[in-house]
């Protein structure tokens, strides 16, 4: 199979929409599905669970206040509590798991009258934004995820590339890259896992058929729709423009991903001489056609905005993190077809709100490293989505058109971080040119536009203990997202984290309040 195949394939998978999502694309507003919550409905409320108890099995001090803040979550009415099931502790091998964390976890869950959203976490914890504390001993993915591939015949082995490598050479195991054999058989891997979760979930003493409400897909780091452009694989490289505020560090450099782009490029123009025509330059060779040699000048000139190379590069990267995306929806369509065949799905994509202002710089540079919109279209018009189009219509046509093949039984929405935030030039005495309060507002639009049921999620837990104002987050800035229109807005909220909300203190009236106000 060549490595530019998934690609291919997965498009014939959900091409039945294609003139659905060419009308979204020309900017035509569709009207919400069925399944998208009405104007007056109650949002769901959930928090999100500790990433990993480390005294559970001996019942220790963290589980006993994990316990506590069940109790007292389902007094302030809370919805429900999303748990990482992390592919890295449960999976022994590629058929055989250990449940037993989850077993107590599930019912401790249960038995407080809180619904379960499991997290089908298929990222490593450890590296990422927000992964301090119960992390500092990373939670890895399972290792047969990164053994040789076995292709048979004369060819024999070949290790296994469905990582991320950076322009730096820095390479990622954070999660499975689109790119690569080993990706697609890492797919695999994944269904098997699913598969076995439902299974476990679905029968005997833990069939929680009726009390799990919404099953979420990681689809990258921190289980995100995104590429690893600002974790910190790359934090010790001078001038550090993989951390916040900066750029973002391209993680397009492994062999498989500069093959898909020399195949994708290839593919579009017919040939390296059409490609030379369009990119203006003579004597391009097959060679030379690569991702952005020149990292800092390929954002600083404007050619990833401006120039016909870097529209392709960054259209290409996008289309590489959409039908990824789309391929983890797939995978779980087809994986959850029993007891959970009716349960919604999710797909959560970050909020990156820094150099997001139209006078930054590098503006929109962080979000196009993360790979999550491209340069090709025209990202200051609603039109667009703002650059989220390809995303968002990617989510509708999973949520009409299921895996293409099978009928359609599960709803499947978006999840979008950092609702928490205002518009800040200046943040922590550095020049960030944050519209995050703005871009709330572009995905609330575009979701609504593209048919798309759209739930948010604070970033980081410090929000969560002020109502905020005009140059701090908090509250205000979470009731704005749902008080912003009828139906242009955000239709429930995942808290990070419960035992930030269920504890007694001032943030616990803070989301009380919110529940009281919006529930």
């Amino acid at each position: 199979m060549k490595i530019s195949s998934r690609l291919r394939t997965s498009a014939k998978r959900w091409g039945a929409a294609v003139g659905v999502t060419a009308v979204l694309a020309a900017g035509v507003v569709v009207a919400p599905s069925a399944a998208m919550a009405s104007p007056g409905d109650s949002p769901t409320v959930n928090a999100m669970a500790r990433l990993w108890i480390g005294d559970w099995a001996t019942d220790g001090p963290e589980w006993q206040a994990f316990v506590k803040q069940l109790a007292e979550a389902k007094k302030m009415g809370i919805t429900g509590i999303s748990v990482d099931v992390w592919w890295g502790k449960v999976a022994l091998s590629p058929t055989n798991y250990t449940w037993a964390y989850y077993d107590k976890e599930f019912k401790a869950i249960s038995d407080a009258g809180l619904s379960i959203v499991p997290i089908m976490s298929t990222h490593e914890c450890g590296g990422g934004p927000g992964d301090d504390g119960d992390c500092k001993t990373k939670i890895g993915m399972p290792d047969f995820v990164w053994d040789p591939v076995n292709y048979g015949g004369v060819v024999g082995t070949h290790p296994a590339d469905n990582y991320y490598q950076s322009e730096y050479g820095n390479v990622s195991h954070a999660a499975i890259a689109p790119w690569g054999m080993a990706s697609t058989r890492a797919l695999g891997y994944v269904k098997a896992f699913m598969n076995a979760f439902e299974d476990h979930y679905t029968s005997g003493s833990t069939d929680y058929r009726g009390k799990v409400s919404e099953i979420a897909i990681s689809s990258g780091p921190t289980g995100e729709l995104r590429e690893p452009s600002y974790d910190y694989q790359d934090g010790g490289v001078a001038g550090s423009p993989g951390l916040f505020p900066n750029r973002g560090v391209l993680q397009t450099y492994s062999p498989a991903a500069r093959a898909s782009f020399t195949q994708w490029v290839l593919a579009k123009y017919g040939s390296v001489a059409g490609a030379a025509t369009a990119w203006g330059i003579p004597g391009l060779t097959l060679a030379t056609i690569t991702p952005p040699n020149d990292h800092d000048g390929f954002f600083t000139s404007g050619s990833y905005l401006k120039i016909q190379y870097g529209k392709d590069f960054t259209q290409w990267n996008n289309d590489s993190l959409v039908n990824h995306g789309r391929e983890m929806l797939n995978t779980a369509i087809e994986a959850f077809d029993g007891g959970f065949q009716a349960v919604t799905l999710s797909e959560k994509i970050p909020g990156v709100h820094w150099q997001t202002m139209s006078a930054s710089p590098i503006t929109r540079a962080p979000e196009i490293a993360a790979g999550l919109i491209s340069s090709n279209v025209d990202l200051s018009s609603a039109a667009s989505g703002h650059g989220y189009d390809a995303i968002l219509n990617m989510i509708h046509d999973a949520d009409v058109h299921g895996d293409g093949t099978s009928p359609r039984t599960h709803h499947v929405i978006l999840h979008y971080t950092e609702l928490e935030k205002p518009n800040k030039l200046w943040d922590g005495g550095k020049l960030a040119y944050s519209a995050a309060a703005d871009q709330v507002g572009w995905i609330a639009d575009a979701a609504y536009a593209a048919g798309v049921e759209v739930k948010g999620e604070n970033a980081l837990n410090g929000g969560l203990y002020s109502d905020g104002d005009v140059d701090n987050d908090g509250w205000t800035h979470i009731r704005a997202a749902f008080d912003r229109d009828s139906v242009r807005r955000f239709y429930g909220i995942t808290l990070l984290r419960l035992p930030d909300i269920a504890n007694g203190g001032f943030s616990e009236t803070l989301a009380s309040n919110f529940i009281r106000d919006y529930k």
